[in-house]
């Protein structure tokens, strides 16, 4: 499904990335470890289409992420590690907002189950400025995981978030 041939950046003489190989089937989890500065999340961008590729090659069911990439962004759920919200939204209508761009109707139907394991019943209606940290990461999961993706990534999901909602992140992110 997802195959990384080859795949390099450099930032001026810096190498960030270099002949990065691998390739991933349908339904495998797959995670990327180091040490910071080691290429984790320009790998993440890369693969997302935020960054551009030095050199190489990505592509998603056969389509390249250079080459087309409104269709390959489209297939892809991305959570960064620092949760992007509308803060004046609730969560409600973040999660519907998003599958909006993706062309879901009702998007927050679709993850009514997922919510509920979160345990976010009671701020799902509340305006997002008000919501911890954890609470905005839990809603961007959510928001992603509406559209069903074909590709879901995360880049530190857990950061923030206490040890059940980490756990349940774990048992949504494999079942979604």
């Amino acid at each position: 499904m997802l195959i990384v041939q080859q795949v390099s950046r450099t930032f001026g003489k810096q190498e960030a990335v270099k002949d990065l190989t691998f390739s991933l089937q349908e339904g495998e989890i797959f995670g990327l470890l180091g040490p910071n500065g080691a290429g984790k999340t320009t790998t993440i961008k890369m693969i997302t289409g935020m960054l551009r590729l030095s050199s190489g090659q990505i592509t998603l069911d056969g389509v390249d992420i250079e080459k087309d990439p409104v269709n390959v962004k489209q297939q892809i759920g991305y959570v960064p590690d620092r949760p992007v919200v509308f803060d004046r939204l609730t969560g409600r209508e973040f999660i519907d907002f998003m599958g909006k761009l993706h062309q879901v109707r009702d998007a927050f139907s679709q993850v009514i189950p997922y919510a509920k394991l979160f345990e976010m019943d009671d701020l799902i209606d509340r305006p997002i400025k008000g919501y911890s940290h954890g609470n905005k990461q839990k809603i961007v999961v959510l928001s992603q995981i509406s559209f069903s993706p074909k590709l879901l990534i995360l880049d530190e999901p857990t950061v923030g978030l206490d040890p059940k909602s980490a756990k349940t992140l774990r048992v949504v992110s494999t079942v979604a």
